[in-house]
Formats: C-alpha cells, structure tokens, sequence
C-alpha cells in the first residue's frame, strides 16, 4: 500500500514538474514574441541593379550556387539593431550603426569581400576569365550602386529613416532616428532606481540581429535572436552594465531587458580577449541622452507596463496606449555595425 501510495505521489510531482515545464516554455515564448515585435534590423545597403551589369548570365549562376540572389536586391554593407521607444516610430540605436564610417571604405571592403568569396569557393566553377568578369561586374555594382539606410521591422521596410539625434563622436555611443509611424508601442526604459539598485547576478535577456544581414547567407529568413544571461558587475560609467547575455557584432543597439520586458541598457561592446565579458549602456544614461519629450512618451510606456503585469499573470510589452562608448581600452570593441567584410562563422571584423 506505502509503494502504491508512493508510485502515486511521484507520478503527481512529475506531472506537476511537467506542466509547470510547459508553462515555463510557453511564458519564455510569449516574452521573447512580445519583446521581438519592437526590435528592428538598421542596415545601410546598395541596390545591386540587374540593368548596371556586364553580364548578368554570369552573376546568375554565381546566384544559384551560393543560394541567393544578388541582382535586382539590397546588398548589406554594414548593420545594426535597434528598438522602438514609442508608438510614433522612434527607434533607439548606437551611434556607431547610424554612422559607421565612410560609405566609400565600406562599399569597396563589401566588394572585397565578394571577390575573396568567388576566389575561394568557386574557383572550379568559373574559368579565369569568367571570375575576372565577374568580379568587376559586382565590384562595380557594390562600389557605384544606389545606397540606401533602411530599417528592417518584421515584414516592414522603413526607407530613408530621419536622424533625429546622434551623439557626439567621443560621447555617449547612441542615436535616435525616427521611421515616421509604426504599429509596434515600443519599450519601457527601466526606471533609473531599477539600474542604481540592480544586482548582481540578476537575470537578463539580450535581443538582436547577431552578425546582422550577413545571417541571410545561412537562412531564409532573418530572425531577432535572444540570448539569456546575468548581470556580472554595474560601474558608474557610460558603459556601466557588464553581463553575460551574449551578444555579437551586429547585436550593438539592441536592447538588454529585464525578465519583465523593460530595458535595462543598451547593448554596444564587447572584450574580445576574454570570456561573456558585454557590455551595455545603462538606462538612466539612455534616458538623458533622450529628448523630454520622447522619455515622456516612453515613461507612458513604463506605466502601462505595469497595470498590464499587475493585471495580467502573462506580461505583453506592446500591449497598445493612447500615448502616444566608446571603449575605454583598444581591447574594448564596439559590437558593430556588421559589415560584409565580416568572416562568415566568426565575430570578428577583418
């Protein structure tokens, strides 16, 4: 009787343990669907036109068998993430996305890259003339073709984004630029006792585009990827938040939350040298580089956050509203923007 007895009690704590699993999973996905809706993929890239090519028959094959198509698309020369701060389309990001340096450096670096690519994985498949050719014709392309900034939001493409405020070069590594409208509410900035009191060892989510645009060469698809750590140390610096939720280049200007969906920081660099060592700009930072008006906004955010958590056991960080570093040391490395001289498989920059 005791044994049959115990066999029931384990079976209940099991399928206890079970349900209280599914739970669990079924809350991680809720969050990371919520939080994702207000992450967006800041990329500048150049129009390859099929009209400006030599030969396009050429570009064609060299289409099929890397999988993807090059004319008549946008090819990614540097990216970045950022997140919405409100429901009127304004995006926070890092300054070094906004503005990565020389377009005519990463224009000619992205065509480099291309033609290393052809040296090395097609050499059997084009004759020596056949590469020469080709790789003039997509240098040509990459170097002289249309550029255009966009922002990528789900299955929205924001042209031409308005640089609303960017911060000063040797400043606080951050950038406001504005879409316009969006449908998505944006992210509550953590208040600043939440960032004063954090604690080591709090759990935090890191959310992004790592190695940006250049994912597209693995998927179909360009997903928000996210990443789950602690917090490691807090210093009362521009980049005052060290954790361990990873993150890589392409990641910078995306943002570090809370298990609640409030941003803590925003993720901008990493050391290279050692182990999960990121680092984010903290919330209280972010919030007076912002302009009033746009904390207000993001303050009305805050609030509704709230009453939806104590409402709700199930937290929906877009639910809608009326309401509307630089591194310290040459081994501190801003997470970005990618380029598409980046190394496939690896987070480093050539």
């Amino acid at each position: 009787m005791m044994r049959k007895t115990a066999l029931c009690i384990s079976l209940a704590v099991l399928a206890s343990s079970v349900a209280a699993s599914r739970i669990l999973a079924e809350e991680s996905s809720t969050f990371y669907l919520d939080v994702s809706k207000s992450i967006v993929l800041v990329q500048y890239s150049v129009y390859m036109d099929k009209s400006s090519a030599v030969d396009s028959s050429l570009i064609h094959r060299y289409e099929k068998l890397e999988g993807r198509k090059f004319l008549d698309t946008n090819y990614a020369i540097s990216s970045g993430t950022g997140f919405f701060v409100d429901g009127d389309g304004d995006i926070l990001t890092n300054r070094h996305v906004v503005e990565p340096g020389p377009m005519d450096d990463l224009r000619k670096r992205a065509a480099e890259a291309v033609a290393f690519e052809i040296e090395d994985k097609h050499v059997k498949d084009f004759t020596v003339e056949e590469r020469r050719r080709l790789k003039l014709d997509l240098y040509k392309m990459i170097t002289r073709g249309r550029l255009d900034f966009l922002v990528l939001s789900g299955d929205r493409v924001y042209k031409s984004p308005v640089k609303v405020k960017i911060g000063p070069e040797n400043g606080l590594d951050l950038a406001l630029i504005s879409v316009g409208s969006s449908p998505v509410m944006g992210l509550p900035l953590a208040a600043d006792s939440a960032v004063v009191s954090l604690l080591v060892g709090k759990e935090v989510f890191s959310f992004g585009y790592p190695l940006g645009a250049n994912t597209d060469d693995h998927f179909d698809e360009v997903v928000v990827t996210m990443n789950k750590g602690t917090v490691s140390a807090v210093r009362k610096a521009d980049l005052g938040i060290q954790h361990t939720a990873a993150i890589s280049f392409g990641n910078s200007g995306g943002p570090l939350v809370d298990p609640s969906g409030a941003v803590l920081g925003v993720n901008t660099a990493m050391i290279i040298e050692g182990n999960s060592l990121y680092y984010a700009i903290a919330a209280d930072r972010i919030r007076q580089f912002l302009p009033k008006e746009i904390v207000l906004k993001n303050a009305a955010l805050r609030v509704l956050a709230a009453a939806s958590e104590r409402g709700s056991p199930s937290y929906t960080v877009n639910a809608k509203a009326k309401s509307k570093c630089r591194p310290r040391s040459s081994s501190t490395r801003s997470l970005g923007p990618i380029s598409s001289s980046t190394e496939r498989g690896s987070a480093r920059r050539r």
